[in-house]
């Protein structure tokens, strides 16, 4: 593969991550024998640079052993209302059962919801904690120890 190809192609997989990627986990995605550890690592730096020059709202950034693309600090306050925005969206009525579920028999652990609700709510309880509206209270001294759930001041 071409570095005029890989360039775009690393570019698209860091905007499509949710969490740092290593150059290893790049090279698994790209998986093309005739790219190798040391071309990654060139696009990145080559990222890294061009983002700079055109003094972009993001930036390439090294976490940990991984590389990911995050909003410059100074665009914060902005990106702040922007999500503020977002969070009062309303909750669907999955989610209002939920927290409702949890506030009446905390700490409750997932499968403790799940048998009064009767569904899988691990994406409610992942939309409900981002919100703010829950948090994990500690772990049930049982089996496995799960997470216990509580509501939030």
């Amino acid at each position: 593969m071409e570095r005029h190809d890989l360039t775009p192609l690393v570019e698209a997989l860091l905007f499509a991550a949710d969490q740092p990627l290593t150059v290893n986990a790049l090279l698994k995605a790209i998986d093309d024998d005739g790219v190798e550890r040391a071309d990654v690592k060139a696009v990145l730096d080559i990222l890294a640079e061009s983002y700079a020059h055109q003094q972009r709202g993001f930036e390439l950034v090294r976490l940990g052993k991984g590389y990911q693309t995050v909003t410059r600090p100074r665009y914060a306050p902005w990106i702040e209302n922007l999500l503020k925005t977002r969070r009062k969206a309303r909750l669907s009525r999955a989610a209002l059962e939920t927290v409702a579920v949890i506030a009446y028999k905390q700490p409750i652990s997932r499968i403790g919801v799940e048998r009064v609700r009767g569904v899988d709510v691990g994406g409610v309880l992942t939309t409900l904690m981002e919100r703010g509206l829950i948090m994990i209270k500690g772990r049930d001294p049982g089996p496995g120890r799960p997470l216990l759930y509580g509501t939030t001041e």
